[in-house]
């Protein structure tokens, strides 16, 4: 069974969110670890690791529901910058050819 479908077969929202929020902690949390001394490429790097942390949280494409759920989750990175609105479409059609 999908792990964000229900008995019944539809999208279980509450792990939904769940990762979404996992994707976001995970960026927030590398973001955290910018020292109060950085420099802009010490900046530049964070934001590319927190970046890439994020991404390496997205969900497995194993159906119509967690395609939805990446689809929030990228969605959701485009909002608070974890994903550049220059590569959105890359994205998306990953998630889009895997269905």
């Amino acid at each position: 069974m999908n792990p964000y479908e229900t008995e019944t077969g539809d999208l279980d929202m509450a792990q939904a969110m769940r990762a979404v929020q996992r994707c976001c902690e995970t960026f927030y949390r590398v973001k955290a670890e910018l020292p109060a001394d950085a420099d802009e490429d010490d900046l530049y790097e964070n934001n590319l690791k927190a970046g890439e942390a994020f991404r390496a949280e997205l969900p497995i494409l194993l159906g119509l529901h967690s395609f939805q759920v990446y689809t929030a989750c990228v969605a959701r990175g485009l909002a608070i910058g974890a994903i550049d609105p220059v590569d959105s479409s890359r994205y998306l059609y990953a998630g889009q050819s895997a269905v």
